[in-house]
């Protein structure tokens, strides 16, 4: 769901970055990357942080050293050079990223006087300066971060095309999930896979997470539950993408409406993706629909309703 993009320091070079009268070009960027990108650091990640904050007007360098620092990144091996006016062979780096930013100047020339130039079959594009809001793929990550799930969107579609970006910057997932617990062993008892199976499938080959769940286990037995998780994690598949997995159980008053964690949701770090049906859209082959959004943590009340739920736990279970 993120969109991967890349710059370098040349795109700072366009007027509206240059312009010392107005930080909005600066300020929309940033906002866009944080909300919804995942910056590809090519090559060497200190340099490449080094000539882009060295290239930023003194009057915005602090935003920008506070972004590098926090905002989502990934690194890749290869260097991505920008110095050619031939769309083609940028295409070339589809793989790594999805939308290259580049100065005006070149935009006008890659981009044929369009400012904006996208592939269909790989999904790649090229962006300038000034058209960040002409970017068809970072118009489809907002949309999608709106988007309700469809009735009848297997898991394995859900995951890749909801979540597994924000597992790819985020090796710590926080699950709020009143009914996450009760519906994991309804399925056990039912002989069916359990939302928390779903999920492990879901992480395999994506490297090494933690999941903390917090739930109502008021309605189950303890044992039945150290029994399920106990026994995923002994699968040697589970085992190599999990690293910990932590079940708290919480007081279901927690969960009214009128009091703290009545919405259920999943935090990938600093993203919170507010799930209607919660972990039970990876219990089955098959969903209903169910409302979806994504914000970021500094507009939700997750870290108030999270401490609000190790306060209230009943009991804790750590499986390894």
């Amino acid at each position: 769901m993120l969109t991967k993009f890349y710059f370098d320091e040349s795109l700072l070079s366009s007027e509206c970055f240059m312009n010392e009268l107005t930080g909005s070009c600066h300020d929309s960027f940033l906002s866009v990357w944080r909300k919804y990108g995942i910056y590809i650091v090519c090559g060497s990640q200190k340099d490449t942080v080094k000539n882009i904050i060295s290239s930023v007007p003194v009057k915005h360098k602090k935003k920008w050293t506070l972004a590098m620092e926090r905002y989502a990144k990934l690194p890749s091996l290869r260097t991505c050079p920008v110095d050619s006016n031939d769309f083609e062979k940028y295409k070339q780096y589809s793989n790594e990223f999805e939308t290259l930013f580049v100065d005006d100047c070149r935009g006008v020339v890659v981009c044929d006087d369009s400012y904006v130039k996208y592939d269909e079959d790989s999904s790649f594009e090229i962006v300038s300066a000034g058209s960040l809001d002409e970017s068809v793929n970072f118009k489809r990550t907002k949309n999608l971060y709106l988007q309700d799930i469809q009735k009848g969107e297997s898991p394995s579609k859900i995951w890749s095309s909801r979540f597994k970006r924000f597992s790819e910057i985020e090796k710590n997932i926080v699950i709020v999930d009143q009914y996450a617990l009760k519906n994991i062993i309804e399925s056990v008892e039912k002989g069916k896979d359990s939302s928390i199976k779903g999920i492990l499938q879901c992480l395999k080959g994506e490297g090494k997470h933690s999941i903390t769940i917090y739930s109502s286990g008021e309605s189950i037995n303890r044992s039945d539950a150290i029994a399920h998780f106990g026994s995923l994690l002994k699968t040697p598949v589970f085992s190599k993408c999990i690293s910990k997995i932590r079940v708290i159980s919480v007081d279901k008053k927690i969960f009214k409406i009128s009091t703290y964690a009545h919405e259920r949701y999943f935090r990938f770090g600093s993203y919170v993706l507010q799930v209607g049906s919660g972990m039970s859209i990876f219990d089955t082959y098959t969903t209903g629909m169910c409302t979806f959004s994504v914000k970021p943590i500094e507009n939700t009340y997750s870290k108030e309703i999270e401490a609000e739920c190790r306060k209230s736990s009943n009991w804790i279970e750590d499986f390894t």
